[in-house]
């Protein structure tokens, strides 16, 4: 069962947790009132940001060594007395043993969140390295063989441990924008839902979240060749284009459709476009539906959006979102198309109005 409680802590820690395992959770945590103090660390660590993660385990860890290792101090009635909770009783913890159950917490917060990014030198054998960010983050590294990626948030990224010494090869969920590092004897290979992109030196923006019905790729410079599990024949996209492919999670007679190439147009002077404004803290929509906008809004502001109204799913609108909280974004848009929507927690129902 400890087993079983370790598991659901790390997956709520890194955003992967289901909801019926966030469920198990809870249960588990009222049927034991005395692990309350669990939570507050598990909620802590993921409120940091990742510019400070790393130094908060390593001190949270150095003092919680202290605490164990301490001499015990006299026996305080209160620590060892019986107190009732809600008509329960539950036995406080003596120091160590507190000590103890937060320090697995951070350590199981060490291993899915401040994991550091193995060198060069480092990078032996077959094991997988995976780099994730949760609802409402985003972030930024630097693989083995010096290609830079951009996560956007509810992403992850899989690279092997022989990265830098043969394929090139990763594997997304979400969305991702690459600086490719050049190396004409190994193409970076990008594996994202259905879609394959193959590059040798470019700079290029992928789009494949679970669920979304389509995925996309965008090119700012470089060359890259496109292909797809249903079309394996290779698509050469040019600097400012855009191929759109639908989803495994789309109809059958959508994913036989050709893909769609289109021209974007890029800032002047500038290899960055609307697609790839999210790297710059910038959420921009442009005919997007109601439906697929409140997609990409779940993920930016780490909400779920429940539109109760089918009519308003195919609303277009078209904006700008940088610094708005979720609730100015949401009364932005209901200048363009009248509705109303009432915020519970992270749940958020919206309705047209008057009905």
């Amino acid at each position: 069962m400890e087993e079983r409680i370790d598991l659901l802590l790390a997956r709520k820690l890194s955003g992967e947790a289901t909801e019926a395992e966030l469920q198990e959770l809870q249960q588990w945590l009222k049927a034991h009132p005395e692990t309350g103090f669990v939570m507050e660390v598990v909620n802590t660590t993921q409120s940091l940001s990742p510019n400070n993660n790393q130094e908060w385990a390593a001190d949270s860890w150095a003092s919680l060594e202290a605490a164990m290792n301490a001499p015990e101090a006299a026996a305080d009635p209160e620590q060892t007395a019986e107190i009732p909770v809600t008509g329960r009783k539950i036995r406080r913890f003596p120091q160590w043993a507190m000590a103890a159950a937060v320090l697995a917490v951070i350590a199981i917060a060490a291993a899915f969140l401040f994991k550091p990014h193995p060198s060069k030198d480092s990078i032996k054998g077959t094991e997988n390295n995976t780099i994730a960010t949760r609802k409402g983050a985003r972030s930024s590294v630097q693989l083995p063989d010096g290609t830079t990626v951009w996560l956007n948030s509810s992403s992850r990224l899989t690279y092997g441990d022989g990265f830098a010494h043969g394929a090139r090869e990763v594997f997304l969920q979400g969305e991702a924008y690459f600086k490719v590092a050049g190396n004409e004897q190994h193409p970076f290979i990008v594996h994202a839902g259905n879609i394959q992109v193959r590059v040798l030196g470019t700079t290029f923006n992928v789009k494949a979240y679970t669920g979304d019905d389509k995925q996309e790729v965008v090119l700012l410079a470089g060359k890259v060749a496109v292909s797809t599990d249903r079309q394996p024949r290779e698509l050469i996209l040019a600097p400012g284009q855009k191929i759109q492919a639908w989803s495994a999670s789309a109809p059958d007679s959508l994913q036989q459709q050709p893909l769609v190439v289109t021209t974007l147009q890029l800032e002047k002077g500038t290899d960055s476009c609307d697609e790839t404004a999210w790297i710059n803290n910038q959420l921009v929509f442009k005919n997007r539906t109601f439906l697929s906008l409140t997609k990409d809004m779940e993920r930016w502001y780490n909400v779920n959006i429940h539109i109760q109204d089918a009519s308003l799913e195919n609303e277009l609108f078209n904006g700008v979102f940088q610094k708005e909280n979720v609730t100015e974004a949401l009364k932005a848009l209901q200048i363009a198309t009248p509705f109303t929507f009432y915020q519970s927690g992270s749940e958020i129902y919206i309705k047209k109005a008057g009905s």
